[in-house]
C-alpha cells in the first residue's frame, strides 16, 4: 500500500471520528434472550456486584409487591432471580469506575411510560435518556407482556457508556441482567494504528533499497 493511499485512508478516518456525534441506537426484543459470549459483563444481581462496578439506589429484591415486580421471561413466566427496583424518590446508578463500553442492554421489566433511564458517559456525563414510552409503545406497566418485558439495548457510535442511571415518578421501575459489551477501538486510533503500519512498511522498503544500493 502506498504512502498516499495510507495517509488518506487515514485522514478518511480522522474526519469520520471528528464528526461523529454522541450517536446512540436502541433496539430491543421479547424477553431475556441475549448473546451471553459477545458481552464483557454481566450483573445479574444474584452475585457479587463485578469488579470495577458500584451501585447506588434504588432496591435489590425477589419480591412481587408494590415496590416492584419481577420481569417476565417469557410469556405469562416472571423470573425467580433478584432484580433491581426504583421507586420514587429512591433513583439508581450502576456505573463503571474502570473505562466504558461501546453498548449497554438489560431486561426492562413492566415498561411503564414514567420510567426514564439516562446513560452516562465519562466523569458522569449525561449521553441520553429515555423514557419507556420512548423505547416501547405501549408501555403500560403490563407484567407478563412481550411488549413490555424487553432486553432494551444502547449502542453508542462515538462517547464511551460508563453507566446507567434509573428514575421512575411512580412504581417501578424494574430491570435484571445487565450486560455490557466489550469496547473497540475508537475510528481515530484505526486511523493511528493505519499511520504507524504505513511508516513501518515505508521505513523497511528505505532500508531494503539503501541495502541494494550499497
Amino acid at each position: 500500500m502506498s504512502k498516499v493511499i495510507v495517509i488518506g485512508l487515514a485522514a478518511a478516518l480522522l474526519g469520520a471520528a471528528s464528526a461523529s456525534d454522541a450517536a446512540i441506537t436502541v433496539s430491543s426484543t421479547p424477553f431475556a434472550s441475549f448473546d451471553a459470549a459477545a458481552q464483557h459483563v454481566i450483573i445479574d444481581f444474584d452475585a457479587p456486584l463485578a469488579s470495577g462496578f458500584t451501585i447506588t439506589g434504588g432496591l435489590q429484591r425477589t419480591a412481587n409487591d408494590s415496590l416492584g415486580a419481577q420481569p417476565a421471561i417469557a410469556p405469562n413466566v416472571k423470573g425467580t432471580s433478584r432484580y433491581w427496583s426504583i421507586n420514587p424518590g429512591n433513583p439508581g446508578t450502576l456505573q463503571s469506575t474502570t473505562g466504558g463500553y461501546r453498548q449497554v442492554s438489560f431486561l426492562w421489566g413492566s415498561m411503564d411510560k414514567y420510567n426514564t433511564l439516562t446513560l452516562l458517559g465519562a466523569g458522569g456525563s449525561v449521553l441520553g435518556s429515555w423514557t419507556g414510552a420512548q423505547v416501547y409503545q405501549p408501555s403500560n406497566g403490563d407484567q407478563f407482556g412481550s411488549g413490555t418485558n424487553r432486553r432494551v439495548m444502547f449502542t453508542s457510535s462515538a462517547n464511551l457508556i460508563h453507566g446507567i442511571r434509573l428514575n421512575s415518578t411512580q412504581p417501578a421501575f424494574e430491570i435484571d441482567d445487565v450486560a455490557f459489551a466489550q469496547p473497540v477501538p475508537e475510528p481515530a486510533t484505526w486511523a493511528m494504528m493505519i499511520l504507524g503500519f504505513g511508516a513501518i512498511g515505508g521505513s523497511l522498503r528505505s532500508r531494503r533499497r539503501m541495502s541494494a544500493l550499497a
